[in-house]
C-alpha cells in the first residue's frame, strides 16, 4: 500500500511540473511519463 501511495504523489508531481516547464522540458517530461508507465505496468 505505501508504494502505491508513492506513486500516485510522483504522478501528481508530475501532473504540476509539466504545467509549470511544459513549453521547457517537454522531451523530458515525455521520458519522465514512460518511466512512470513502465513502473505501473
Amino acid at each position: 500500500m505505501p508504494l502505491l501511495i508513492m506513486i500516485i504523489i510522483i504522478t501528481e508531481e508530475y501532473k504540476l511540473n509539466s504545467l509549470l516547464s511544459l513549453k521547457d522540458h517537454k522531451i523530458e517530461n515525455i521520458e519522465i511519463l514512460r518511466k512512470i508507465k513502465a513502473k505501473k505496468a
